[in-house]
């Protein structure tokens, strides 16, 4: 089962031309990543949400994660670490 990150931890994220994640950095680690997916979210009502999330791809350790990045505060989290 993979973990579900009910405190999304904040990651460290060096973001390519586009703005998509070209490196995170988890656990002490500069990780090359490779995105496999890309979705946007806008909630405008009662709390506002606007999220750009992606599912990522890492060549070594070889690990597959759901990350977002919060557009309201500019910040990256990690939700999800699929194993």
């Amino acid at each position: 089962m993979s973990p579900h990150y009910h405190r999304l931890p904040t990651i460290d994220v060096v973001p390519d031309d586009r703005g998509w994640p070209a490196r995170v950095n988890w656990r002490g680690q500069d990780l090359d990543v490779e995105v496999c997916g890309q979705w946007r979210i806008d909630e405008p009502w009662g709390r506002p949400i606007r999220r750009d999330y992606f599912q990522l791809r890492t060549l070594d350790p070889a690990l597959l994660v759901l990350v977002f990045h919060d557009r309201l505060d500019d910040s990256w989290h990690l939700e999800r670490l699929y194993d």
